[in-house]
């Protein structure tokens, strides 16, 4: 005889606020040899660092994402011809920064790097420091949430619900982020010195995960 079993689907829900702010600087430069734009982006790179440190942080605190190097053509189109010719090297770097939620150091960090020749692309991301936590206390919830649907079903059916038999779980990587959030250039901004205060309350993060329990069940 096949075992009889019921398979639930918990829900998790967590909502919690953020305490940690994540930023992303992008930087990038075409220039018609590779050495010159290995070059220039280390100089900007540098200058980037330069204004972290200025802003009260660890240089070290700045690490890189990514970096590439990729060649860049353009298309051209004439009375005679037309195709693509070489312009140069296209040189990449993307860093990230982490530092505890306060939207004073925010402020240095951005004023800093406006007054430098840095020039990066920048986003703003409100995050939390320990990501783990948060992951377990979504699962406590998913299971609490199965087994009481399971518990539910099996007393509506007047059935006994028996051992867990299996539990499935995707762990995918969750995304513990803020709604919240900006990506600016500092070469449009005038700041003043000292900078002011950035005047914001970050939005609670909402998390969701599920798993799917099976219990045997019997008569």
């Amino acid at each position: 005889m096949t075992d009889r079993t019921i398979t639930v689907k918990g829900i998790g829900r967590v909502t919690t606020a953020p305490d940690l702010i994540a930023m992303t600087f992008d930087i990038s430069d075409t220039e018609p040899e590779y050495d010159q734009a290995m070059e220039t982006i280390t100089l900007r790179a540098a200058s980037l660092r330069a204004a972290i440190t200025a802003a009260g942080l660890p240089a070290s605190e700045l690490k890189t994402v990514r970096l590439g190097v990729d060649t860049k053509f353009e298309s051209y189109d004439s009375d005679i011809s037309y195709g693509e010719r070489f312009v140069g090297y296209t040189c990449g770097h993307r860093m990230s920064l982490e530092f505890p939620l306060d939207m004073r150091t925010l402020s240095y960090v951005i004023a800093a790097i406006s007054s430098t020749d840095a020039n990066p692309e920048f986003g703003i991301r409100f995050t939390v420091k320990d990501p783990d936590a948060v992951a377990e206390k979504l699962l406590a919830e998913a299971m609490a949430d199965a087994t009481v649907k399971a518990q539910t079903l099996a007393r509506a059916a007047r059935l006994k619900l028996g051992p867990i038999q299996q539990i499935r779980h995707s762990w995918g990587e969750l995304h513990l982020y803020s709604r919240s959030g900006a990506r600016l250039s500092p070469a449009v901004m005038a700041i003043p010195s000292p900078p002011p205060a950035i005047d914001m309350e970050p939005e609670d993060i909402h998390a969701e995960d599920t798993v799917e329990v099976v219990w045997s069940i019997g008569t």
